[in-house]
């Protein structure tokens, strides 16, 4: 049955991590003859793409109120398009989910812990957060679904909205298998000689306002000084956004800045490396380190949230404790050609257990259960919000949730003033 799809993010520019996996689920469910549209607020309008792009942003009305106003403007837009299924990605657009009509499936890609960010930052993420698992995932419908990206984030989630969920794993074989040739060239062409150990970190690269602190970027050029110094014809790289000043830093310290890196470079970059190493202390399921054993390569990482299920400890990689047992891994797998290698060989089969194929095929399946499921009497409910004083009473009743009973006696007496002010005008 052709279905029309409508994914729900709150940007799409490929090279970041939830981006990549709306293209591919929406790229796989175009190519299944489902007619998808991705709304979103960013985008790359240079960039083809099989199915159609609705650039939010440019949607005026949608959002120049209140947060609970905008989820009702932003309702009653998406509850007048023809859309059979929503696909939900991100904040703030799952707040949005107990308002729309037809059934939601909502990708929990998990909240990185409020403890890696400034105090008004890291609340402002425990606030999304405390909002989601108390007012929008207790009252989905049987239609509704909650797919978590890993095990980790479904244990993260409420005990009360578990039975909700589903674990719905990504896939890492997007960049596609990298010729050795290619690789060895990729690695000369940076100044990598034959014999020599290529050291490979991926991520943002930020030296001022980091926005993923978590990722480790500082740890990572800390573990590449030190390896460096103790492992003669050790090079260390590093690949990822950045700017001239980025470049710059890190090429004074010795390692080889690669940025900007197309994305058709990605793969290669990866298999050029003899060891992959990955500092993030948070992911809900971390592409890199399995991209890199698609690759053949063997992975070092934290042994924390979802590396466990995307890595084999001692098979396809080293998951440690600490930065210091990551420095002692990394140096004895340098010393260690013959381990490399018999790792990066179990590290490619592993890795092709997590394909787009399978992925995009967990996402069918759920698609097709959910629009199996006749439309609930909750329905109505959601209809009755987003009309004349049922859309007042959501506003009035989301203010006293998201900010207390101060703030909803302020919205109130502004609203009032409003009425009056428009009465004695006329």
């Amino acid at each position: 049955m052709r279905l029309k799809i409508g994914f729900l993010t709150e940007r799409l520019i490929l090279g970041f991590g939830v981006d990549v996996v709306v293209h591919q689920h929406a790229s796989f469910l175009h190519g299944q003859g489902h007619d998808v549209t991705v709304f979103c607020m960013r985008h790359e309008p240079n960039v083809a793409r099989r199915y159609k792009v609705f650039d939010l942003s440019q949607h005026t009305g949608l959002f120049e109120g209140s947060m609970p106003r905008n989820i009702v403007n932003l309702a009653g837009f998406c509850n007048a398009c023809p859309v059979d299924v929503w696909i939900v990605n991100t904040p703030p657009f799952y707040e949005v989910v107990p308002l729309l009509v037809s059934p939601c499936i909502a990708i929990e890609h998990g909240t990185p812990p409020s403890k890696f960010f400034s105090e008004a930052i890291g609340s402002n993420l425990d606030a999304s957060v405390n909002y989601r698992f108390r007012h929008v995932f207790p009252r989905l419908r049987a239609c509704d679904r909650i797919l978590c990206i890993s095990r980790s984030i479904q244990n993260w989630l409420p005990q009360s909205v578990r039975a909700f969920s589903d674990v719905l794993y990504l896939g890492c074989d997007h960049y596609g298998k990298a010729r050795q040739c290619a690789a060895r060239t990729f690695r000369q062409s940076h100044g990598v000689a034959d014999g020599e150990i290529l050291v490979l970190w991926v991520g943002r690269v930020q030296l001022q306002e980091d926005q993923q602190p978590y990722k480790g970027f500082p740890e990572s050029v800390a573990l590449a000084e030190e390896a460096m110094l103790r492992v003669f014809g050790l090079k260390f790289m590093i690949v990822g956004r950045g700017g001239d000043a980025e470049a710059d830093f890190l090429r004074s310290k010795g390692i080889i800045a690669c940025l900007n890196l197309a994305d058709e470079m990605m793969g290669t970059a990866h298999a050029a490396a003899d060891i992959f190493v990955n500092t993030s202390k948070w992911e809900g399921f971390n592409l890199p380190l399995l991209e890199a054993q698609f690759q053949g390569v063997p992975v070092i990482a934290f042994n924390d949230g979802p590396h466990p299920e995307v890595c084999r400890n001692g098979e396809t990689g080293i998951l440690v404790g600490d930065a210091g047992s990551m420095l002692k891994a990394l140096l004895a797998m340098a010393e260690d050609s013959s381990r490399r290698a018999q790792m990066g060989t179990k590290s490619a089969v592993f890795a092709e257990g997590f394909s787009w194929a399978k992925s995009c095929v967990g996402l069918e399946s759920a698609i097709e259960a959910a629009t199996a499921v006749k439309p609930s009497a909750l329905n109505t409910r959601a209809r009755r919000f987003m009309i004349g004083a049922g859309a007042s009473y959501f506003v009035m009743l989301d203010t006293y949730r998201r900010y207390g009973f101060a703030m909803l006696v302020r919205q109130v007496q502004m609203y009032v003033r409003a009425r009056l002010g428009r009465f004695v005008a006329h």
